[in-house]
């Protein structure tokens, strides 16, 4: 079975304050971009699972959120429950897309098929809010407003079919070393982008990103790329999760295009794409 494991980046992120049980209450908007991973599940004689990827640095073992997506479904599961995944990366390791829960969701989706398990999107997402805060938002296929540890989530306008440029330098920046370090909001400020949104405004004043001056301090060039972006008449750069990867939001598809063309030779990771839902195949 081959299913494609889309990316997302962050609207906007808010941290609010530490909770008691070590995580952090955040207020995010998480929007599904035409970036994705390629995911092939086959089912095998060896009652474990054998996780392959050509990518350096990408685990193969039970470090990896996949392995811990397949150890809790499985207790579901009466017969071997004996899988290969073979993973095709396209989107860069610990950058802030997701790319790690994309994957982990997007096996689970796929053995919940092979295994007839017939769980409900929700089941999955219970099941896997203890294997990270950000899996549970790849079961859905839309742009959410998240809040809580990141899985609380709330309608928003559709917003798809948007010119967007994702860059990306292959700087790696460790999620708990930014919690550890970011400073909590001291003021609220996702309703106003939420309202602007709604009017379908796209208004630099209103993004966002609380985690960006501490990922800077790790990839400086965080900054260059989001300056290289409104050099090239984006709208919006900001940069996405923890970091480093760093989008732009353009006017029209031709602008998109052409910072495409003039940035692809710069950095490593560069993606000309758009928002989407996530059930977009095109």
């Amino acid at each position: 079975m081959k299913r494609k494991s889309y990316g997302k980046i962050n609207l906007s992120l808010e941290v609010l304050n530490k909770r008691e049980d070590g995580f952090h209450n955040i207020d995010t908007i998480m929007q599904f971009v035409d970036v994705y991973d390629e995911i092939e599940i086959e089912t095998t004689n060896s009652n474990t699972i054998e996780i392959v990827c050509d990518e350096e640095g990408f685990p193969k073992d039970e470090t990896n959120l996949i392995y811990k997506g397949w150890e809790a479904l499985k207790v579901f599961y009466k017969e071997n429950p004996g899988v290969r995944v073979e993973v095709i990366k396209n989107m860069p390791i610990a950058a802030g897309m997701g790319g790690g829960s994309s994957n982990c969701a997007c096996v689970m989706e796929a053995l919940n098929e092979i295994w007839n398990l017939n769980f409900s999107k929700e089941k999955l997402q219970e099941i896997s809010k203890d294997i990270g805060s950000d899996v549970p938002y790849f079961f859905e296929n839309r742009t959410l407003r998240a809040t809580g540890r990141g899985f609380d989530f709330y309608d928003m306008i559709k917003i798809e079919d948007i010119p967007i440029l994702i860059i990306n330098n292959g700087c790696k920046v460790s999620t708990p070393y930014v919690y550890s370090k970011v400073e909590m909001a001291k003021e609220r400020k996702m309703d106003k982008l939420v309202e602007s949104l709604n009017r379908r405004e796209i208004k630099k004043e209103f993004f966002f990103n609380d985690m960006t001056k501490v990922s800077v301090e790790v990839c400086p060039e965080i900054e260059d790329i989001i300056e290289d972006m409104y050099r090239l008449d984006a709208k919006v750069s900001l940069m996405s999760g923890s970091g480093s990867t760093v989008f732009g939001i353009f006017d029209s598809y031709e602008e998109c295009n052409n910072a495409y063309n003039l940035l692809k030779v710069k950095y490593r990771y560069v993606f000309n794409t758009r928002a989407i839902r996530r059930d977009y195949e095109g």
